[in-house]
């Protein structure tokens, strides 16, 4: 089944505030709390077009698709890129427990992907 997965979203990009977040980009308090407790089906696309400009995303990274038990999705289906892994949310905590070198890699790592963000044609690696 496809749902939105704003909540688990939000928190691994680190918005402190989720609802003060969602109502500034647009959504009325109703809206917004039912987003953030997994009961809303639709939003707008104002609103969906809002949320993914802030977060640096697209409309998937908002949705997910999770097996409700019914038939099974075959593995070359195109909604198995929505079937997602979760990221543990504690990334800071994690962070806290690398060495100095450890850290110097992630923020070169870091780098590598926004760059290849940036110039799509140029390998990063080089």
């Amino acid at each position: 089944m496809l749902h939105y997965n704003l909540r688990y979203l939000l928190e691994i990009k680190g918005i402190a505030n989720p609802y003060n977040f969602l109502i500034k980009q647009g959504l009325t308090p109703n809206v917004a709390t039912r987003s953030l407790n997994g009961k809303i089906t639709q939003l707008k696309l104002n609103h969906l077009s809002a949320i993914c400009r802030a977060l640096h995303c697209t409309p998937n990274d908002l949705m997910e698709w999770e097996d409700d038990g019914q038939e099974p999705l075959p593995e070359n289906h195109p909604l198995q890129a929505l079937v997602r892994e979760q990221i543990p949310l504690n990334i800071r905590g994690q962070l806290r427990e690398l060495t100095f070198n450890q850290l110097k890699e992630v923020r070169s790592l870091i780098t590598r992907l926004k760059e290849a963000e940036n110039n799509p044609g140029k390998d990063a690696e080089s």
